[in-house]
């Protein structure tokens, strides 16, 4: 098979149908497709887990609005870490907190009325 057909079929298939693939039909594959197989199910596989870590951060900004306190914890702790998405989360977390903390205290002391 073509490696650009392989790709082609590859792209048409999930995660969990490469992850099948890889485990049960080694033996239908030459070693230049299992190759090519072994890459595209390791960037999906990244792509998953970027994905999954953007989700968990979200709900972290969630968590800082409803309860600032919790935010400004979550943030700075997340500030401390050397990944880069880290760093951002740790940013939203904060910048979410000091929303809450202002909406909270705007609402507290009347909000619109004079």
């Amino acid at each position: 098979m073509d490696k650009n057909a392989l790709m082609q079929e590859l792209e048409t298939y999930s995660l969990e149908d490469l992850e099948l693939i890889w485990k049960t039909q080694q033996d239908d594959y030459s070693m230049e497709e299992l190759a090519v197989i072994h890459d595209v199910l390791e960037q999906r596989r990244k792509a998953h887990a970027a994905e999954v870590r953007k989700q968990s951060y979200t709900a972290h900004c969630v968590i800082s609005l409803l309860v600032p306190i919790a935010g400004f914890v979550l943030g700075i702790m997340l500030l401390l870490r050397q990944q880069p998405e880290k760093k951002t989360a740790g940013k939203r977390c904060l910048i979410a907190a000091v929303i809450s903390v202002l909406l909270w205290l705007f609402m507290l002391h009347g909000g619109f009325s004079a």
